[in-house]
């Protein structure tokens, strides 16, 4: 018993529970709400933006400023921040007349970093810039990894990649190089492997590499994106006319290039996309590439936590409506 009285203050006090997102924003009438899960409206639209709950608060914005709402509507940390992140591992960035500060959820200012942007954590570490100079701070506020990088992104799969003489690689949250600068440009490791580009965006090759650097799936494709659910959405073909299929971590084609358009897979489907301009139109596939929903759907979004964002109808004037897994509506815009 005292064994798991332990264990949930340790999360409590690192902020190791992970919240599922339950309220989901709503447009009406040119202002934003949320429904809940069931599609039920628990948040009356009463503001200019609106964003998805994470870290169980949902930012908003009212009068041109932002802030933080709890999942049943209450505004928690009120509206007054000129720019602000979302929550993340804990503690939210913010910029109040110009000055950046992370904030917990209760709007205590926790850290106050010297910086000209400051991005939200992940994997508890916060990335920061200070004109064209990046750097990495833990929850302390400690600056724990500098370096002459002139571009950075953020933590995943324990690694950021780092941009130094116009060439990439990573780091690990020493600052130690985990991967060493050579290549035109990453992205982000996900499912342990990264996307890497050898020649210019357009005419170069896409591949893999693993946490070593190790290539484990050679340069070939027009374009990729990170790894989730075991598969990489890549695409043959130019940005123009090419299509879009997934691979498997060996990188063999897994689910064909079939598709104009294709997402990476977010809450096990992917969306994928057929037709050209406004009249494309989506739907979604699980990783064997089965259609569980049609495409029917005049704009996409991905499925989080369960529900996806999507619009019926024409492409400017169509309605806005949330779907299940199953492709029940579960709200529509009225």
């Amino acid at each position: 018993m005292h064994k798991y009285l332990v264990i949930i203050l340790l999360c409590l006090v690192s902020g190791g529970f992970s919240y599922a997102q339950s309220i989901f924003p709503t447009k009406v009438d040119k202002l934003y709400g949320f429904v809940d899960k069931g599609g039920r409206q628990v948040v009356a639209p009463t503001y200019e933006k609106a964003f998805s709950s994470a870290g169980g608060l949902a930012r908003v914005q009212k009068d041109g400023k932002y802030g933080f709402v709890n999942e049943s509507g209450k505004i928690v940390i009120e509206c007054k921040y000129d720019k602000a992140f979302d929550f993340s591992d804990g503690l939210a960035a913010v910029s109040e007349g110009g000055k950046w500060a992370f904030i917990d959820n209760t709007g205590a200012t926790k850290i106050t970093p010297n910086c000209t942007q400051a991005h939200p954590f992940s994997e508890g570490l916060a990335r920061l810039q200070n004109g064209a100079a990046v750097s990495f701070i833990d929850k302390t506020g400690k600056v724990v990894i500098t370096g002459a990088f002139t571009n950075a992104g953020d933590f995943s799969d324990g690694l950021a990649k780092v941009q130094q003489n116009k060439k990439w690689g990573f780091v690990d949250k020493t600052g130690k190089f985990a991967v060493p600068l050579k290549y035109d440009a990453v992205l982000d490791f996900g499912d342990g492997l990264a996307p890497f580009l050898i020649g210019q965006e357009g005419t170069g090759k896409w591949g893999f590499i693993d946490k070593t650097g190790k290539e484990v799936i050679k340069p070939q494709f027009d374009k990729v994106f990170s790894f989730a659910n075991g598969r990489a959405c890549i695409r043959k073909g130019s940005a123009a006319d090419g299509k879009y299929g997934f691979i498997d971590k060996t990188g063999n084609v897994v689910i064909n290039a079939d598709y104009d358009i294709a997402h990476t897979f977010s809450d096990g489907y992917a969306c994928v996309g057929q037709g050209q301009g406004t009249s494309k139109k989506y739907g979604y596939i699980d990783a064997s590439g089965k259609v569980v929903i049609p495409k029917q759907y005049a704009t996409p979004s991905d499925f989080e936590n369960g529900l996806a964002k999507v619009r019926q109808g024409d492409f400017k004037t169509g309605t806005e409506m949330y779907i299940d897994k199953t492709g029940k509506v579960i709200w529509r815009q009225k």
